[in-house]
């Protein structure tokens, strides 16, 4: 599943935007090395979901 980084909401962190240079580096690891935690994905409705980390 692909989620676009702009529909990521980080409700506790509201002033401040996703680091790109960041988000860069985590798709670069994780391309290279693959995923290490997997990643779970809570649907609540179609305007709110989160993202859980195991």
């Amino acid at each position: 599943m692909e989620i676009p980084l702009e529909d990521i909401r980080r409700p506790l962190m509201r002033t401040r935007a996703n680091d790109s240079d960041k988000v860069q580096e985590l798709m670069d690891s994780i391309r290279v090395i693959s995923l290490q935690v997997p990643v779970g994905f809570l649907s609540f409705n179609i305007n709110f979901s989160k993202i859980i980390f195991f």
